[in-house]
């Protein structure tokens, strides 16, 4: 079950976060076309990425608690499949990105925005597809660099999800997201409080 969990939850973030990489490729490519008509095919594509992964879960049962080599099972397969086209698909948003900024007309304003604050997101994402394929090929990892040296690199690289977060909240929309909804949380906590009172 922790491994279906952990599984899920790398997947999840995955997709959620490709999408991201994605969505400035096509909002620079066409910047007038409304952000939110897309929104819907990136949860559709997510949830049905997890749907998938939770039926393959059902049906192929992997219980063993070690993290296989590819090929191992099909479950694993579809797993390592999945990661690395994630991975390619959203390196390669970035490249395009990049190439984008690089077109003479684009705004050293634009290009400066974008750098700061999604080139910054993109690295620590693209590292952190790092850590999922070091979890994926746990034992050859072992063999490669030790268990000392395996242990080393992954709490190193589990704090990834950490700057991930903190680069994100470079982006001023999802700033005020987070202001509103902390304030909104806080407020409950408030008033659930006083009522116990």
């Amino acid at each position: 079950m922790e491994k279906y969990l952990y599984n899920m939850g790398i997947i999840g973030s995955l997709c959620f976060n490709s999408t991201v990489l994605i969505d400035l490729y096509l909002t620079l490519k066409n910047p007038f076309y409304p952000r939110g008509k897309r929104a819907k095919w990136y949860y559709l594509f997510c949830i049905s990425v997890i749907l998938s992964f939770s039926i393959t879960y059902l049906i192929y049962d992997p219980m063993d608690p070690t993290f296989t080599s590819w090929g191992t099972k099909p479950y694993d397969t579809a797993y390592g499949t999945v990661c690395a086209v994630l991975g390619l698909t959203s390196l390669l948003a970035t490249i395009l990105v990049l190439k984008r900024l690089a077109m003479k007309g684009t705004s050293r304003k634009l290009k400066m925005t974008v750098l700061k604050r999604h080139i910054l997101y993109a690295f620590f994402y693209l590292l952190s597809l790092v850590q999922v394929l070091i979890h994926f090929f746990h034992h050859e990892a072992v063999e490669i660099v030790g268990q000392k040296g395996y242990d080393l690199l992954e709490s190193v690289l589990d704090s990834l999800g950490i700057y991930l977060a903190l680069s994100r909240l470079l982006e001023p929309y999802v700033w005020q997201e987070f202001k509103i909804q902390f304030k909104h949380w806080v407020c409950c906590l408030t008033f659930e409080s006083k009522e116990k009172v």
